[in-house]
């Protein structure tokens, strides 16, 4: 009987404990029922004694263990009060509430409208604040950023100041995001006015660094034009930097640095110079001369320089050399042919597909051996290329060979389709001489006028070309 009775006795204490904690979890006091059983989820349980008013202080030994942050979230979301609470207790836990929220929200929105825009981002980088403003808690200034868990967790239980961080936060961010957009429109007005703006082709640009090229380099010449800025207001210049442009496809990049190379060509080799110096007959009076032929329907005459090298194939090495007096002269008689172009006194401007202000040239190489090429011949023509190509891009409108060997023309009708159009398009090699003038029918020019040597009825024919029409005998010789 003894043990039966010791049974029944452990067995409604067991039992005991289950109910009261029943009861616990739903009644409003704070003390545990049992010392022995501990509650099964002690953080969430939030006791709220119903006899205590809201002027009594809340004893610091009474105050709730300050909940883990994993369990923080479920405090928020789901608050342990399911069961109607009792109208005492509503008492209690709403007149907190309506006491500070006022003070809480206007000094929330001091702080942010007061703090300057630098601290802001300081605090949002660096969420723990040294200094808070006055004794509100640290939550209000890290409540935009996400700071408000952290920093409430480490605020002492003691402080009577009721706090909502929720309010807080709802009340300071709006406020920071009214700031923050009325400072975009500021921001984007300039690259949106800069959109705006069209922008500027090659030839505007170009035109705009015109200056600045000419004060680099100190010249401000160019095939007989003053080179003048804005070129949109002088159509010398302004055909100028357009031929520029074309001999460089549009990039303007490259086009500048050649303007530059030929202007620093002409301020050292002075070749407006060269026309008034006086040359060696002996060399230079048979091998080449520069004709002007009106061309119907045009304002602007043909123009034609003439490189007889033929005349010259005895004395080839007194010719070419010293290789700076024949560039002198060859420079000279380019020049003589650019200054029939009147390009200082143009009226129209060019563009990159319509452009007259250009001249013809002719290479006679009759008798001439292209198996055994004179050496000195060779440097010079290296020297002209070099040259010419720098410093009188887009001048030239076709090139013609003739008299050379057949077997020229076919290797350059075999190359040619490996060179660009536009550059195969202006060079023509001729076996035949007197097969010249026929180029000319659909030109508009006269062909008649072209010497007899080339398929015209001008001239003696004997090569010497010194009773032409059109001939321009300006360059000096002795």
């Amino acid at each position: 009987m003894a043990d039966v009775k010791s049974t029944e006795a452990a067995a409604s204490v067991n039992d005991a404990p289950t109910t009261n904690i029943d009861h616990i979890a739903d009644a409003p006091t704070t003390e545990a029922s049992s010392p022995n059983i501990a509650p099964e989820k002690a953080p969430v349980v939030v006791p709220i004694p119903h006899t205590q008013t809201a002027s009594e202080p809340v004893p610091e030994s009474a105050a709730p263990a300050e909940p883990q942050a994993d369990e923080f979230t479920d405090i928020q979301a789901k608050p342990a009060f399911e069961k109607p609470i009792a109208e005492d207790d509503k008492t209690v836990v709403e007149e907190p509430a309506l006491e500070k929220p006022a003070t809480a929200e206007l000094v929330a929105v001091k702080t942010v409208t007061q703090e300057p825009a630098a601290e802001k981002e300081a605090a949002t980088e660096t969420p723990a604040v040294e200094k808070p403003v006055s004794d509100e808690p640290v939550t209000t200034l890290l409540a935009a950023d996400g700071g408000a868990t952290e920093a409430q967790s480490e605020e002492p239980a003691s402080k009577d100041t009721t706090e909502k961080p929720q309010s807080a936060t709802e009340t300071s961010a709006p406020k920071e995001e009214v700031v923050a957009s009325s400072e975009k429109p500021k921001e984007a007005a300039a690259p949106a006015a800069a959109a705006a703006a069209p922008p500027k082709t090659p030839f505007e640009d170009f035109d705009a660094k015109l200056p600045e090229i000419l004060t680099e380099v100190g010249h401000d010449e160019m095939w007989g034009v003053k080179l003048i800025s804005p070129a949109s207001s002088h159509i010398p210049t302004g055909i100028v930097l357009q031929k520029f442009l074309n001999a460089n496809d549009g990039d303007l990049t490259k086009a500048i640095e050649q303007l530059k190379g030929a202007l620093n060509f002409r301020k050292e080799k002075k070749p407006l110079e060269l026309l008034t110096k006086t040359y060696s007959a002996h060399k230079f009076a048979d091998l080449g001369v520069v004709t002007v032929y009106p061309v119907k329907d045009s304002p602007l005459p043909e123009v034609i320089t003439w490189n007889m090298y033929g005349n010259v194939k005895d004395k080839m090495d007194e010719v070419f050399v010293p290789l700076d007096e024949f560039m002198d002269y060859r420079i000279a008689l380019q020049e003589l042919g650019i200054q029939q172009l009147k390009l200082s006194e143009a009226t129209e401007p060019i563009t990159a597909t319509n452009d007259p202000y250009r001249i013809i040239q002719v290479h006679d190489y009759k008798s001439i051996s292209f198996l055994r090429q004179n050496p000195n011949v060779k440097a010079a023509k290296n020297e002209i290329i070099k040259q010419f190509s720098l410093a009188y891009p887009e001048l030239l409108k076709e090139k013609f060979f003739v008299n050379v060997p057949a077997i020229m023309g076919w290797l350059y009708a075999a190359i040619k389709v490996f060179i660009a159009e536009k550059t195969a398009k202006k060079f023509h090699p001729m076996a035949n001489g007197t097969n010249l003038a026929a180029e000319f029918k659909a030109s508009g020019l006269d062909e008649k006028q072209l010497p007899k040597e080339y398929g015209g009825e001008s001239g003696s024919g004997d090569g010497k070309m010194k009773d032409l029409p059109g001939l321009v005998d300006e360059l000096k010789f002795e």
